[in-house]
């Protein structure tokens, strides 16, 4: 199976509408263990609101930019080698 194409239908049905991609980011989350760990270690060493500078190489479906709102003063700058949007 090919991930583009599966990816693009997720994509598309979760972009529109904002319950759908907290349900989706969540279904994520669980599934993949390294976004567990990722928000474990961020909790862990940067306090909530903390203004530093965020890069996302690779964003996939964009759930850490999501998770990113736990610091709104933040640069936040994700970037992937595909152009799906």
């Amino acid at each position: 199976m090919k991930y583009d194409p599966v990816k693009k239908v997720f994509g598309d049905i979760v972009s529109n509408n904002a319950f759908l991609r907290k349900v989706f980011y969540f279904l994520l989350d669980l599934m993949f263990l390294r976004s567990w760990h990722v928000r474990k270690k961020i909790k862990q060493y940067f306090p909530k609101n903390t203004v530093m500078k965020i890069f996302d190489a690779g964003m996939g479906f964009g759930q850490y930019l999501f998770h990113g709102k736990r610091f709104p003063d933040s640069d936040i700058l994700a970037i992937d080698v595909k152009r799906s949007r």
